[in-house]
Protein backbone atom coordinates (compact mmCIF):
# COMPACT_ATOMS: atom_id res chain seq x y z
CA UNK A 1 0.00 0.00 0.00
CA UNK A 2 1.36 3.57 -0.81
CA UNK A 3 0.74 6.19 1.62
CA UNK A 4 0.48 9.69 -0.41
CA UNK A 5 0.74 13.44 1.30
CA UNK A 6 -0.04 16.31 -0.60
CA UNK A 7 0.20 19.64 0.77
CA UNK A 8 0.28 23.74 0.25
CA UNK A 9 1.67 25.56 3.53
CA UNK A 10 2.54 29.47 3.37
CA UNK A 11 5.54 30.60 3.20
CA UNK A 12 5.04 34.34 3.03
CA UNK A 13 6.48 34.99 6.57
CA UNK A 14 9.88 33.49 7.61
CA UNK A 15 8.10 31.77 10.67
CA UNK A 16 5.92 30.39 8.37
CA UNK A 17 9.07 29.18 6.01
CA UNK A 18 10.74 27.65 9.12
CA UNK A 19 7.85 25.54 10.10
CA UNK A 20 7.27 24.21 6.51
CA UNK A 21 10.68 23.13 6.39
CA UNK A 22 10.29 21.29 9.69
CA UNK A 23 6.98 19.83 8.51
CA UNK A 24 9.02 18.21 5.13
CA UNK A 25 11.98 17.35 7.12
CA UNK A 26 9.88 15.58 9.45
CA UNK A 27 8.17 13.55 6.41
CA UNK A 28 11.76 12.30 5.67
CA UNK A 29 12.46 11.36 8.71
CA UNK A 30 9.00 9.26 8.79
CA UNK A 31 10.54 7.27 5.93
CA UNK A 32 8.62 9.50 3.26
CA UNK A 33 10.40 10.18 -0.24
CA UNK A 34 10.07 13.81 -2.25
CA UNK A 35 7.99 12.82 -5.62
CA UNK A 36 7.56 16.88 -6.17
CA UNK A 37 7.94 19.69 -3.70
CA UNK A 38 4.63 19.02 -2.22
CA UNK A 39 3.99 15.55 -2.74
CA UNK A 40 5.94 12.33 -0.63
CA UNK A 41 4.96 9.35 -0.71
CA UNK A 42 5.79 5.52 1.48
CA UNK A 43 5.42 2.19 0.97
CA UNK A 44 3.44 0.53 3.96
CA UNK A 45 4.19 -3.58 3.69
CA UNK A 46 0.56 -4.87 4.22
CA UNK A 47 2.23 -7.84 6.34
CA UNK A 48 1.52 -8.08 9.64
Amino acid sequence: MWLMVMFDLPVTEKEQRKEATYFRNRLLDLGFEMIQFSVYMRFCSGAV
